[in-house]
Parts: C-alpha cells; structure tokens; sequence
C-alpha cells in the first residue's frame, strides 16, 4: 500500500532458557536491542526494530509428563513470556502486537511488529513439526514455525531445536531435513496426509526455505564439534574470536559432514 515503508528491519533472537522462568534479574534489554554494561542505554521512545522474532527452546522441562500434557505447547509460560516481552518492547521502542505465536512443548516461537505497522500483515501461517528420531517422546525436538506477508513482501521464522549428544549427527540431519521437507506442507515425508488444523493451513504453497524474501531459521542446533576436550591445543577459555574460527573445521555442520537435504 502506498503508505507501507520501503524496507523493513527485523530482529530474530534466540534462548535456551532450560526450563528456567525469566526473573528480574534476566537482562532482557540487552537481548533485546544488544545493550549492556558500558553501552549507551535507550532512552524511552526510541526506535526499535519493524519485526521481532522469538525463539524459545525448553521453555519446560522435556521430561514425559510435558511430552503428554504440554504437547501444544504451555500457553501459560508462553503468555507471561509475551508480557514480559512487550513489556520491554513498550518501554524502549514503542507499542507492538503480536502476529502469532505457536508452541509445542517446550519449543516456543512468537512474532510481533510494531503496532502501526499492523495493517500491512497479512496471509499469516503457522505450523509445527515433530521429529520422528525421538520415538514415543515426538515433541521434544523439532520446529515450529511462523509465516506471513508484508505489504506483498513474504517471510518466514522457524524456530529449531534438534536431537543433541555427541553421537546423534546423524539424527540432527534427519531431523532437519525432515522439517524442510515438511513444514507448511499437506503431506509427510513418508507421503501421509498432515490434514489443517489448529490454524495451521498446510496448502503445499511454500516451504520453510523457499518462496520468502527473507527466511530465517534460528534456534538450538545442538551442532557440536568432533573434537575431544583433550585434543584441544589449549584452554577454551583462552581463545580469541579469530582464534575459534580455526574450530569450524571440527563442525560436522560446516565441513560437509552434516546434509541438512
């Protein structure tokens, strides 16, 4: 429309939080717009990002009993993480809304855009996959996703959390593939039927990856290197940003040793 910005900024954030609720003591500002101790702090009013995207990983506990219970996700966790979120966002850069949000278990992925922004959102999607390498515990590990147009302008965040353990680089590529393949889709990767429900359309119009100007694909990878603590020429602790660049090359995901499909 001919009132819609010419460009847009997004932030995309990601977060671990090991079943632990964020307290008053969780800096949330610095995740937020990346300010921290020394830095130049926001004054109220400034001007924040268009689109804020986040992906929540273990927002509770994996343990059975959630697998069961919380298997579309904890609304309750989930709200009071929104409220704590625009909260923030209110304070530092303005009014926002939330576009939507989807969870399954502990995985947890919300969009807001700033509220004057609103009109302009359009053809919203969402859609969760499972992975099939956790057996009778599905749910634990996966993606969950969001989609939507703005202004004619489409993108897409999916928030991944894959199998982890030294051992299970094979299952972290299954299980990434499985969700390209997937996502939005009205078919499995076995070819049965993933019938629309719960809001999510599953039309085969797009994937995860394709068909956005901007997809984003973010979260808990668990990639881990191939290389033991001991083989290490010194501390970790010790090492300089250039100096960790050298370790990319013990990352199955960055040598060619993972196949994401």
């Amino acid at each position: 429309t001919g009132d819609a910005p010419d460009s847009i900024s997004v932030l995309v954030g990601t977060w671990n939080v090991m079943a632990q609720k964020l307290s008053s003591s969780d800096n949330i500002v610095e995740w937020l717009f990346g300010l921290g101790n020394g830095r130049c702090q926001l004054q109220a009013g400034n001007v924040g990002p268009d689109v804020v995207a986040l992906g929540i990983q273990e927002l509770v506990g994996l343990h059975p009993a959630h697998c069961v219970m919380k298997a579309g996700g904890c609304w309750e966790s989930e709200d009071e993480f929104d409220e704590q979120v625009l909260h923030c966002l209110r304070l530092h850069a303005g009014p926002y809304v939330k576009v939507r949000s989807v969870g399954m278990i502990g995985l947890y992925l919300v969009v807001f855009v700033k509220e004057h922004l609103e009109r302009h959102v359009h053809d919203v999607d969402a859609d969760r996959v499972r992975s099939s390498t956790e057996g009778a515990l599905a749910g634990k590990k996966g993606a969950v996703c969001v989609k939507f147009s703005f202004n004619g302008m489409s993108l897409c965040f999916t928030n991944v959390h894959l199998p982890s353990g030294q051992e299970r680089v094979e299952e972290r590529s299954t299980t990434l593939r499985q969700m390209r393949m997937e996502a939005f889709q009205g078919v499995n990767m076995e070819g049965k039927s993933r019938p629309s429900k719960l809001g999510f359309k599953r039309e085969s119009r797009h994937t995860m990856a394709k068909g956005h100007a901007g997809a984003f694909a973010f979260g808990d990878f668990n990639f881990r290197l191939n290389i033991d603590a001991a083989e290490m020429p010194r501390r970790i602790s010790s090492y300089s940003l250039p100096d960790s660049k050298s370790l990319k090359a013990f990352d199955p995901s960055l040598s060619g040793g993972l196949d994401p499909g």
